[in-house]
């Protein structure tokens, strides 16, 4: 999934692991195998790009897989080899056949302005009025509508705005990112679920990190669990594709 960090995790019989194939070639030289006390099995974690990968052995021996990924509020894991069936059909209703309240009998049901809608309608006021409890007739209020400036609410009862999906505040005027994560705190929410990544971050949700390839960190990436650099270049624990969890110190 995007915004995911996604890894792979296989065992195998020790004497297997080479016949292994990520997408018809070899694993990637970096992965590191750890052997399982007491079994005559290996064992291996390591990143994967987003998207749809195979695993198989040449030989077809037996091996285990799953798949996992994880992101500041969210995580998932799958066990491999599965095979998923439709178990029902979703049909779409269908929308040439609409009526028109909002023309019905030549008379609107709303006392300023209808809005036609699939299977309804929806009444909104003239600027200076507000759509009263009915939802259909309108009123004059003393107190001025929030939203009547903006294009990104609707005014209602009393003067308050009902807000557009993408925005919030008093007056609709605050953009939302629920859908992203709010920016993973790393950028500034400038539209509608639209970012503004601060420096070193980029994605839709600003969760990845513009190093490229980190290849400003290639000293100690030639160490075991070495390699990851993050916006200010600076080298962490982990390998040139993700970090680690793994309490390892890195050369300076």
């Amino acid at each position: 999934p995007v915004a995911f960090s996604n890894y792979l995790s296989i065992i195998v019989p020790d004497d297997q692991k080479d016949g292994l194939r990520l997408d018809d070639q070899p694993l990637p030289s970096f992965v590191l195998w750890t052997n399982i006390p007491g079994q005559k099995l290996s064992g291996a974690s390591f990143n994967i790009s987003i998207g749809s990968h195979t695993v198989h052995h040449v030989d077809k021996s037996k091996f285990g897989l799953s798949t996992y990924g994880f992101q500041h509020y969210d995580s998932y894991g799958y066990p491999g080899g599965l095979q998923l069936k439709a178990q029902c059909v979703v049909k779409t209703p269908d929308r040439t056949s609409d009526i028109d309240e909002c023309n019905s009998g030549g008379q609107s049901p709303c006392q300023h302005i209808c809005n036609n809608t699939f299977g309804s309608y929806q009444c909104s006021c003239h600027q200076g009025y507000f759509l009263q409890a009915d939802r259909q007739s309108c009123s004059r209020s003393v107190q001025p509508c929030l939203c009547s400036s903006s294009a990104n609410g609707i005014c209602r009862i009393g003067g308050l705005c009902e807000c557009r999906p993408g925005w919030g505040g008093p007056t609709c005027s605050n953009p939302q990112c629920h859908l992203v994560n709010h920016c993973s705190n790393r950028g500034n929410c400038v539209a509608p679920n639209t970012c503004q990544c601060d420096r070193g971050w980029t994605g839709f949700a600003c969760a990845a990190s513009t190093c490229p390839q980190f290849t400003t960190c290639s000293s100690c990436s030639q160490v075991p669990h070495c390699g990851w650099c993050d916006s200010q270049q600076k080298c962490l624990t982990g390998t040139a594709f993700g970090p680690s969890d793994k309490d390892t110190s890195c050369p300076e």
